[in-house]
């Protein structure tokens, strides 16, 4: 920007530039600089705008993304009262977290962070996969007819669908379904 006392100040936003630009353009290389345009650095050239408002008009958006960006590389700690807030200290000298370590559900919760579980049990995984092999194996069991009712049931076909893809009336498919579903029930509540 150039600031003479008879001149107002000369706006400039820089304009990203390839080489291919560069060369289709004919811009002359000694006018290309390297700068910052959002978050990355970039080959650009300077291009002139009559005011202040169009150059901020045109730097609010860059502005804006760089801030998300820095935002989110930063850390979140207590804020004392159970909530997170945004670390505001310098992450370079960060003790408690340094990029790439893993954060422990723990230290959270010592530093009175409430931490909702989403996750299952351990033993409610291992009783879910236990019933899973199960019910397989029960499935494995089943005479042809029940085992095409049962993909059927899990392809979403109405009883009218299924009845007429076993070609079978639809009050006999719903009797085989309704003795096949309390079968396939009862074997699985002997397992839990």
């Amino acid at each position: 920007m150039k600031n003479n006392e008879n001149q107002s100040k000369e706006y400039l936003v820089p304009m990203e530039v390839t080489n291919e630009t560069i060369r289709d353009f004919g811009i002359d290389p000694k006018k290309v600089v390297y700068t910052k345009i959002g978050n990355k650095n970039v080959k650009a050239i300077m291009v002139p705008v009559d005011s202040k408002a169009q150059y901020d008009e045109y730097m609010r958006p860059l502005w804006a993304e760089a801030k998300r960006e820095e935002r989110s590389r930063r850390c979140t700690v207590s804020n004392g009262k159970g909530k997170l807030k945004r670390c505001t200290g310098d992450c370079s000298k960060c003790e408690r977290l340094h990029e790439g370590s893993a954060i422990s559900l723990d230290e959270l919760q010592s530093e009175g962070i409430e931490v909702a579980h989403t996750e299952k049990d351990t033993a409610d995984i291992v009783i879910d996969m236990m019933l899973l092999d199960e019910l397989t194996k029960a499935l494995e069991e089943l005479d042809p007819d029940s085992r095409r009712i049962c993909e059927l049931i899990k392809e979403g076909f109405s009883d009218r669908g299924m009845a007429a893809e076993c070609k079978l009336p639809k009050s006999t498919l719903s009797d085989k379904k309704k003795r096949l579903l309390s079968k396939l029930q009862k074997q699985i509540d002997g397992i839990i």
